[in-house]
């Protein structure tokens, strides 16, 4: 390897040719360059100072963002339990989700909410009366139970969920 005013040789088995090969290149080309050492060198340590100032400066949005996160999320579950724990008067609730639901619910609740329901509370009159058939009767009520449990759920599900 050959460069301004110096010589150097070594010797190593034929496998290593093709790495010594491009080392002596990459070594003939920075020994063969003008440029002072000394200014690459202050160059490239304002480039690794300008990137570690950065590196810090995002760091610390980083942290910024991660603390606003944590408190909006902490604000969040704060007005969430709120709004669950609010006695609000089961007519008013209920006024209000029917406001929020869209023409087809309304509809579908219409035609299937009141149904089942009036089963529900007729069945126990209906058998006392002598009306029903015991064993169609315990279907019957069996069923409005399974609704009304169903109802409650969704009802109590989709409170906790807003």
């Amino acid at each position: 390897i050959k460069g301004r005013n110096w010589a150097w040789s070594v010797t190593f088995n034929s496998g290593y040719a093709e790495k010594v090969g491009a080392f002596r290149d990459l070594i003939n080309v920075l020994g063969s360059s003008n440029d002072d050492p000394k200014a690459l060198l202050a160059e490239q340590r304002q480039i690794y100072d300008a990137a570690t100032k950065k590196r810090l400066e995002l760091s610390e949005d980083l942290t910024q963002a991660n603390n606003s996160l944590d408190n909006a999320q902490r604000e969040y579950e704060k007005i969430k339990n709120e709004y669950a724990t609010q006695k609000v008067p089961l007519l008013d609730d209920a006024k209000f989700r029917w406001s929020k639901l869209s023409s087809l619910q309304r509809f579908s609740l219409y035609v299937i909410g009141p149904l089942p329901v009036c089963i529900c509370f007729l069945s126990p009159l209906a058998i006392l009366t002598g009306h029903l058939v015991k064993d169609k009767a315990l279907m019957i009520v069996m069923f409005g139970i399974v609704y009304l449990i169903a109802l409650f759920y969704a009802y109590f599900n989709k409170f906790r969920s807003c």
